[in-house]
């Protein structure tokens, strides 16, 4: 391993905690890489808070997280999970020295059909107030069990996850560092088709996409996590030794 001090920015997903990372923390932590693991504002707090968020604010405090990693350490990535993908898509756009970036089952845009009706039809929020999560995303039955999100959330916090979604999707052909993408074939949330779009839209060359036959949405926690993060190792290390 290089002697450069190395980071690692974790993003977690939509109404997701840290914890969903947690288990990538560790393998990271055990290679000799120092990591922040971070909690995006409007997460581990309350349904309202969340609902209230916007765009800006997640990724303003994410950008924030990544300017006080790159003061400690000489080279940095960051790695998302779902909307944390995401945001680590666009923090790549705007930040061209970030060593590389990992997206794992990421959204190209809201897969889920609702949510395209309630943009069009704001009227649906009062309607349908409350969406509810289940582990259905997750295969690992023993991960269902302590697996932490919100149980529901609002509605109305859709309206900012697509403009942050467009936003991402707006500023993929400015990417110009090292990306690595990963998505599960048995993702039951975000189809392999927006993987796809997304390696198809970043203009870098030294891009990969990888896919994970084990495991639902939460890569990270679930099954086919030992084959991903080993994936993630050997990437890492090229990453380094040719930016070296």
């Amino acid at each position: 391993m290089s002697q450069e001090k190395v980071g690692f920015l974790l993003i977690h997903g939509f109404t997701g905690t840290h914890f969903e990372m947690q288990p990538l923390e560790n393998f990271l932590k055990n290679e000799g890489y120092l990591v922040n693991n971070i909690t995006l504002p409007g997460h581990e707090t309350t349904a309202k808070e969340h609902a209230n968020l916007n765009w800006m604010k997640i990724v303003t405090y994410a950008n924030e997280q990544l300017i006080q990693l790159k003061k400690e350490v000489d080279k940095v990535f960051v790695a998302g999970l779902s909307m944390g993908g995401a945001i680590s898509l666009y923090l790549a756009s705007q930040n061209p020295s970030i060593t590389g970036i990992i997206a794992m089952s990421t959204p190209y845009n809201i897969p889920d059909i609702r949510a395209v009706f309630v943009k069009v039809f704001p009227f649906l929020v009062k309607l349908i107030p409350v969406q509810y999560n289940t582990n259905e995303e997750i295969e690992d039955e023993e991960v269902k069990k302590t697996h932490k999100c919100y149980k529901k959330y609002y509605t109305k916090s859709v309206f900012w996850l697509i403009e942050l979604l467009k936003e991402t999707r707006k500023n993929l052909s400015k990417i110009s560092v090292p990306t690595l993408i990963l998505h599960s074939v048995r993702d039951p949330s975000v189809p392999v088709s927006h993987a796809k779009k997304i390696y198809s839209k970043i203009p870098h060359e030294n891009k990969n996409l990888v896919f994970i036959n084990k495991g639902g949405h939460i890569i990270p926690e679930d099954y086919g996590k030992d084959k991903a993060f080993s994936i993630i190792k050997q990437w890492i290390e090229s990453q380094i030794q040719a930016d070296s």
